[in-house]
């Protein structure tokens, strides 16, 4: 998870919808046609980035799509249907997913996670990607799960099992993708421990933005196994 900073402007089409009022939530976000402009404005704040999980929101070759997230949903807090710092991008993949992966029973992460979709969570306990340093709940493990940071207390370790779970982020989709990452990452440098120029322009491409506004999925993993090789 890495924190997301949401642009001071507020969407225009979204900012003349807060003025009104909302009987029905659900009914009111399905009519709303600003949509376009919130993700315009979200993908750059992201990074491109899921914010729950981190996977690139538009990597056309892996046949992820994404979609508007309501951190705290309409239904349980209907007055922040269209407050934009309620809002973020959230991925979700595409097609039948039971058939895509076989191994993994229940394939589904993020905004789309059972538990998340249907507020089956404890929200004093849900971290949310909004809070300031929201990284620092999580670790990542070599195999690609994402486990409590070994430096929290056992509140904030509580926290992280919770969000881990409700987010789904151990299904072995996104595991496997972690752990692939890593592996591949850590051979790389091992390969160039002896041209220091290349392992620091390998390192400098995993760290910083490919392009505009963009960066590698898993960012703050990557960040965790490579920043202090740098």
């Amino acid at each position: 998870m890495k924190q997301l900073t949401h642009p001071l402007a507020v969407p225009r089409q979204l900012q003349r919808r807060q003025q009104q009022a909302v009987d029905d939530p659900r009914t009111a976000w399905q009519r709303f046609r600003g949509k376009a402009e919130i993700y315009d404005a979200l993908l750059p704040a992201q990074r491109h980035l899921c914010a729950y999980c981190e996977v690139e929101l538009d990597n056309r070759e892996e046949a992820l799509g994404y979609h508007i997230e309501h951190i705290e949903s309409k239904s349980g807090n209907p007055l922040l249907t269209f407050e934009f710092h309620n809002l973020m991008l959230s991925c979700f993949k595409t097609g039948n997913e039971a058939e895509q992966s076989n191994e993994d029973l229940n394939p589904v992460s993020c905004g789309h996670s059972e538990l998340k979709r249907n507020n089956q969570y404890d929200a004093s306990l849900f971290i949310k990607p909004t809070e300031q340093d929201c990284q620092r709940y999580f670790f990542y493990e070599l195999d690609g799960r994402v486990v409590p940071h070994p430096d929290l207390n056992e509140t904030e370790a509580a926290r992280a099992d919770h969000t881990i779970e409700v987010l789904n982020l151990n299904c072995l989709r996104l595991q496997r993708d972690r752990g692939d990452m890593i592996r591949e990452g850590l051979e790389i440098i091992s390969d160039l421990a002896d041209d220091d120029c290349a392992l620091k322009c390998f390192l400098h491409l995993e760290l910083n933005e490919i392009a505009t506004n963009k960066l590698f999925a898993f960012h703050t993993t990557r960040c965790q196994f490579f920043q202090d090789l740098a």
